[in-house]
């Protein structure tokens, strides 16, 4: 082979591999000294100490970037100093490389917080050194492809909601999937804007319409929602049991974030935690050390992520108000200019966006992806402000453009073992859309087949919107096939939150949506009566119907029965209690206890205790007695004992 195409090939090598070749091509190494005045040293702020966690934390976070080699000459020279003051720990950080001008950073830390200190100066070091070589090799990888669009104006015909009603406000991700705010009322879909039992369990859970509009929405772990009205009232919603009760708000305070149980809210640069239940940790306010915040969220730990828009950068908190670690976005200031949202993904990485632009950077600050540009419509562009959530199970990110009335998915749409046709399919309109021209009727015909196929009918109805406008002939038929689906998935919907609400023991619940279920499905199979699954979900409804009727029918016949029922909750740490006492009529005896205060973690082992006392009524015998009970949210499925004979005016304790 010649050196001419030896050399082509190396070139175009190299061209390819592109920031990954200029990122490993060269470790910069750089000399470190740290200076900390006597006055300013504890047991923490040591000189030797700093510089050793400053080198550690470089190698774990920048291996291909830079490496600290104190006393040695390299590439730069950097010197940090550290002093402490009532106010606060500052973090002056000085870096010369080469024979360009002396750059420096100053970072400042709370006085408590002097752990945040090795963190802070290292981010520092790296952003000068990558500033230094022209942030050389840290060029950002393609973003997610366009998954799913979702215009909140093709709810109407599931929601039942006007279009002023339709403008969507906020957006929150929980294990149950999307929840997305509305003036008055809230919807949880699946990925890719499906619809699942969690839409039809919201539809049936919704508010007076006379209700104040809401403003600020929040989802926990546990399913818990946190709703915050323009008036700044805030209230708790359990989904399940479907329970309301206010939280005490702080006044004219923002609502953030669920961080574990507790509901966060801001005030400038003051953070309060408002606990989701009675008996958990008292109400309580901490000061996030910055100036300017303006973009906040929680990680699974319940720490608060807050961008400093004065010193540049993420500011780590704990509940108590203790910053633990900082990140620097290792980019020019200009290509984050106002950062106004932020979402924490489960591994340390971290979602930015703002004036137009959405970047995703590693736990250290190395920028993964930049999305600022929208597939589908020549010259589309991000809106310049919007609010994030993010799926950090897939990866999925939801973006709201509320000006827009629309929700964008990206990505999500990764191989799993269980893939089915419609996974393949929604696989395949991601890659159409990322090529997509929606003026090409021929194009949008063939999306909004895929989309049918992939189960996403809100999508298909956006295509069929589409459609319609440029006068194609299709646009009828899509439209038509699309209302066929969102109606067949409402009703299966309705049945899975049937199913749910009977087995939690919820049967006056699981009724009424069992009767909105059987509706549902008996217009599905008038509008398409030529598919056979109508017919049976119908009959499948009509039966459990009937069960439920009888499962929540006074039983005249039958004697009273006293129950009082005392919950312990112990986690080896603490044990709360819950009682309530009901008289019960019937074979159906049900004591649901209030959920326990404190959000339970990977690691900890919780135990449920429910002592149940039973009384016979003076005057009759009761020849056998069954006992279920659930603890809603907790138990998947209930506990079951046979209590067995009860002699008039007799008592028997158990416990589940």
């Amino acid at each position: 082979m010649s050196r001419t195409r030896i050399a082509v090939l190396l070139a175009l090598a190299a061209a390819l591999a592109g920031p990954l070749a200029a990122g490993s091509a060269a470790v910069a190494r750089i000399d470190l000294a740290v200076s900390i005045p006597a006055s300013s040293r504890d047991d923490t702020l040591q000189e030797k100490a700093v510089l050793r966690g400053i080198m550690d934390f470089a190698v774990r976070a920048w291996p291909a970037l830079l490496e600290i080699r104190p006393g040695e000459a390299g590439d730069a020279s950097a010197r940090v100093t550290v002093i402490r003051d009532v106010k606060a720990i500052t973090v002056a950080t000085e870096l010369l490389a080469g024979s360009a001008s002396k750059r420096s950073l100053r970072s400042t830390v709370p006085p408590d917080s002097a752990k945040s200190v090795v963190p802070t100066a290292a981010a520092d070091v790296a952003w000068l050194w990558a500033a230094a070589s022209g942030f050389q090799g840290l060029g950002p990888g393609p973003a997610p492809g366009l998954a799913a669009v979702l215009e909140t104006d093709s709810l109407a015909g599931l929601t039942g909601w006007s279009p002023a009603g339709l403008e969507p406000l906020a957006i929150a991700s929980s294990a149950e999937g999307l929840t997305i705010l509305f003036p008055r009322g809230w919807l949880t879909l699946g990925p890719l804007f499906r619809i699942g039992k969690e839409a039809a369990r919201d539809l049936l859970l919704q508010p007076r319409q006379d209700d104040p509009v809401y403003a600020g929405l929040a989802r926990s772990s546990r399913g818990s929602i946190v709703l915050s009205r323009a008036d700044g009232a805030a209230q708790l919603v359990d989904p399940l049991v479907a329970s309301r009760q206010p939280l005490a708000a702080p006044p004219g305070a923002r609502l953030l974030a669920i961080a574990r149980h507790e509901a966060a809210f801001l005030s400038g640069s003051e953070a309060t935690f408002v606990p989701l239940d009675s008996g958990g940790t008292p109400t309580r306010s901490v000061r996030i050390a910055a100036a300017w915040i303006t973009a906040v969220d929680a990680d699974a730990a319940g720490n608060l992520w807050a961008w400093d828009g004065q010193e540049r950068r993420v500011r780590v908190t704990t509940r108590e108000g203790r910053e633990i670690s900082a990140v620097r976005p290792l980019v020019r200031a200009s290509d984050l200019p106002v950062p106004q949202a932020l979402a924490v993904l489960a591994d340390g990485s971290f979602l930015l966006g703002g004036s137009g632009e959405l970047w995703r950077f590693e736990a250290s600050g190395i920028p993964s992806w930049r999305l600022s540009r929208l597939p589908g419509v020549p010259g589309g562009s991000l809106a310049a402000s919007f609010a994030i959530a993010v799926d950090r199970s897939s990866g999925a990110v939801w973006l709201l453009d509320g000006p827009s009335r629309r929700v964008l998915q990206f990505g999500g749409t990764g191989r799993t073992i269980d893939d089915s046709p419609a996974a393949e399919a929604s696989r395949a309109l991601s890659a159409l859309l990322s090529e997509l021209d929606e003026r090409d009727a021929g194009g949008l015909e063939r999306a909004g087949a895929l989309a049918l196929a992939a189960d996403m009918p809100l999508e298909a109805a956006r295509f069929a919107t589409r459609l319609a406008r440029g006068g194609a002939p299709g646009a009828a038929d899509l439209a038509a096939a699309a209302e066929v689906m969102v109606l067949r998935d409402h009703a299966r919907a309705a049945a899975g939150a049937t199913a749910d609400l009977a087995a939690g023991l919820l049967a006056e619940r699981a009724l009424a949506t069992c009767q909105q279920a059987v509706d549902l499905a008996r217009a599905w199979r008038d509008r398409d009566p030529g598919d056979p699954e109508a017919g049976r979900l119908l009959e499948d409804l009509t039966g459990r119907r009937r069960e439920l009727r009888d499962a929540t029918a006074p039983k005249a016949d039958a004697p009273t029965l006293a129950a009082t029922a005392r919950a312990a909750v112990s986690d080896g740490q603490r044990t709360g209690t819950e009682r309530e006492t009901r008289a019960v009529t019937g074979r159906e005896t049900r004591t649901p206890a209030e959920r326990e205060a404190r959000a339970v973690t990977g690691r900890e082992t919780r135990t449920i205790t429910v002592r149940i006392v039973l009384r016979a009524p003076a005057a009759a015998d009761l020849a056998g007695l069954r006992l279920s009970f659930t603890f809603p949210g907790w138990t998947p499925v209930p506990a079951t004992t046979d209590v067995g004979a009860l002699a008039a005016g007799g008592e028997r304790t158990l416990e589940v």
